[in-house]
């Protein structure tokens, strides 16, 4: 076998890191000083964007293969002491997706795995879930709007979504009309509200926009189907 050279050039660091069992590598790096080189910046702290008031990652959502499920579960519990908070089913175009919520204590850290049904032919596809990030935000309708103005298009929400909205919660016409328009999806309980937008899906990921109100904690499971259809007949007319 060749040797291999395990000198670091000057532009390079040592990034310790570890595989999950579902493939997912993950790094380890601390803050940047002024001896690390310029990309070493891009692993510190997040300027809040004064624009359109993106705050910071509020969630990461992880296709698990079914098979490797349980694997996983227990390396986020080992490997970085997340705690389980809850699971759902979601119906999906493939049948139901099992979601399994990871997190820290304090939240900072949020990690739902979803796990497409058995008989799908691959994760993210035929009804499958697919890998996205989501973003925490002020005013998840500006920032649609924005998005919107500068031509990153919305995952198309069905027109009746917001005539079942309108039937569960007892929203203002005028809210109704802004959620509609911008094609942001709405959930409330007991304790706040939850206002999100998805973008289309593109090289087999997705974005998500959230805005949290109050002290709601989830992440809108009622809305979960919706998308994954939504997903679905995106992908099918525009093969994304």
């Amino acid at each position: 076998m060749p040797r291999v050279d395990r000198r670091r050039l000057a532009d390079e660091a040592d990034l310790p890191g570890t595989i999950a069992p579902d493939g997912t590598e993950v790094y380890w790096s601390q803050a940047a000083d002024a001896g690390d080189p310029e990309w070493a910046a891009e692993f510190g702290p997040v300027q809040r964007s004064a624009a359109h008031g993106v705050t910071r990652v509020d969630h990461v959502s992880l296709t698990q293969p079914w098979q490797a499920i349980d694997e996983t579960r227990l390396f986020l519990s080992a490997a970085f002491a997340l705690e389980p908070q809850g699971s759902t089913d979601v119906p999906g175009p493939a049948g139901l997706v099992q979601s399994h919520v990871f997190g820290s204590p304090d939240g900072a850290v949020r990690l739902p795995l979803n796990v497409a049904p058995p008989l799908s032919a691959e994760a993210g596809r035929d009804g499958g879930p697919v890998q996205h990030i989501a973003f925490a935000c002020d005013d998840v309708i500006a920032l649609a709007r924005a998005l919107a103005d500068a031509g990153v298009a919305p995952l198309p929400v069905p027109a009746n979504y917001y005539d079942d909205l309108a039937a569960r919660f007892a929203l203002p016409e005028s809210t109704l009309d802004g959620l509609r328009a911008a094609s942001v999806l709405y959930d409330a309980d007991a304790d706040g509200s939850y206002l999100h937008v998805y973008t289309r899906t593109t090289g087999g990921v997705f974005f998500e926009f959230v805005e949290r109100r109050g002290h709601y904690d989830g992440y809108g499971p009622q809305n979960a189907a919706v998308r994954l259809t939504a997903q679905q007949r995106a992908a099918d007319r525009f093969g994304a």
